[in-house]
């Protein structure tokens, strides 16, 4: 292989990524509805530890760092519960 089609490897890869970002965005969306719906808070450090702990032992399984893994995927949660805040707003906004 050449470094182009390593290049061309890793884009496709990266476009994967972001696809399944935006989708997890969009079911982060649907749980915020459920959640307000259902009266409950964005906030579930229990899922979240439960989450990180998966999350830690798959990367240990394929040889990344769980670290790494944890730093990334808090950034994902991060974003995702500010997601959840807005649409539990837009909710309120609309129900209200």
């Amino acid at each position: 292989m050449n470094l182009k089609t390593l290049r061309q490897e890793i884009d496709a890869i990266n476009a994967q990524i972001i696809a399944l970002f935006a989708k997890r965005l969009d079911v982060a969306r649907k749980i915020a509805e459920v959640k307000k719906q259902e009266d409950l808070p964005v906030h579930d450090p229990k899922r979240e530890e439960e989450q990180l702990n998966i999350l830690r032992k798959m990367a240990s399984q394929h040889g990344v760092s769980p670290a790494v893994i944890e730093e990334i995927f808090a950034l994902f949660v991060d974003y995702s519960k500010l997601n959840m805040k807005i649409t539990m707003q837009k909710e309120e906004r609309k129900n209200g």
